[in-house]
């Protein structure tokens, strides 16, 4: 058995179910996913509480009962035992992918490490991380973008919205501001209105009367604050609790101008089309240039 701790918004969480969704294959193990953390939980962006959304989707998963992670229990534990376990667990003198307890360390941040798929793992393995980049699942791709399809119809307002979208030459520009503005999310910042203005500009001189349509986790914020001379949408009638919709929405544009958000990230990689334009920042952190890592697809356009 694999269980893989679920945390964060939809696109840490596509990332963590694409890693445990190959590892499961190449491992020929039940996945099971630990979304513990959600329990009561109700979606606010600006506290950067977020909702477990991946039962929205077509997963080849289960979610993880506590029975599931009795043979983990000692490393849940909120006292000084379970910081104990946690530290011998750090000192052992195994590579972090053998053991039993797999802990992504921070130097593999937005890197590949192909040891996780290529060599033996614990069984039961709990895995803790954020494997975010296509490599971990690029050889299961095509099961990837059918399980991360939303396994509901769209609603009458969104169905209008998609009829829209594949009609024009829809451009996808994704703003996250919510906790990224305040100090929930201070590492990540907000991205200068000028990124959105280049890239916007870039895509003008190669797309034939293009369409944008605006989703961000602050609407309102973007209304203020991004003022544009195109044709443009603002797409604010969904939710934070329904925002696999915009997802959807999203995947179905032809070119993308993401920000530095994962919710885009995947938007855009869903999204991928014959000739398709994606504008992506290379400060993911606002300080901190990621250009050089495997976070970006080679053939995204970095700004």
């Amino acid at each position: 058995m694999i269980v893989v701790n679920i945390k964060g918004g939809l696109g840490n969480q596509f990332f963590q179910y694409a890693l445990g969704r190959s590892l499961s294959i190449v491992h020929k193990k039940e996945l099971k996913l630990e979304a513990f953390s959600y329990e009561g939980n109700v979606a606010d962006p600006q506290k950067g509480i977020r909702t477990f959304g991946l039962s929205n989707f077509n997963i080849k998963a289960q979610i993880a009962t506590k029975e599931d992670l009795l043979p983990f229990k000692n490393y849940f534990r909120i006292d000084k035992i379970g910081k104990f376990y946690k530290l011998i667990n750090l000192l052992k003198p195994l590579p972090y992918y053998k053991k039993k307890y797999l802990v992504e360390p921070k130097r593999l941040w937005w890197h590949f490490d192909k040891n996780i798929l290529e060599a033996p793992i614990a069984d039961p393995v709990y895995i803790k991380g954020f494997w975010q980049t296509e490599k971990y699942f690029i050889e299961i791709e095509k099961e990837i973008r059918q399980e991360l399809m939303v396994k509901t119809p769209p609603d009458e307002i969104n169905s209008k919205f998609l009829r829209e979208i594949d009609e024009s030459n829809s451009v996808a520009i994704h703003i996250r501001h919510g906790d990224n503005s305040n100090a929930v999310a201070a590492q990540h910042g907000v991205l200068p209105l000028n990124y959105y203005h280049q890239a916007m500009a870039e895509i003008v001189k190669k797309v034939d009367n293009p369409r944008f349509y605006i989703f961000s986790d602050d609407p309102d914020w973007v209304r203020e604050n991004l003022k544009l001379a195109f044709d443009c949408v603002y797409v604010s009638h969904n939710n934070d609790e329904n925002n696999f919709e915009d997802m959807r929405l999203m995947s179905q544009c032809k070119h993308h101008i993401i920000g530095n958000s994962t919710f885009s990230w995947w938007g855009a990689w869903l999204g991928k089309k014959a000739g398709q334009i994606v504008f992506a920042p290379k400060c993911y952190y606002v300080e901190q240039d990621i250009s050089e890592t495997d976070y970006y697809p080679k053939n995204w356009k970095l700004l």
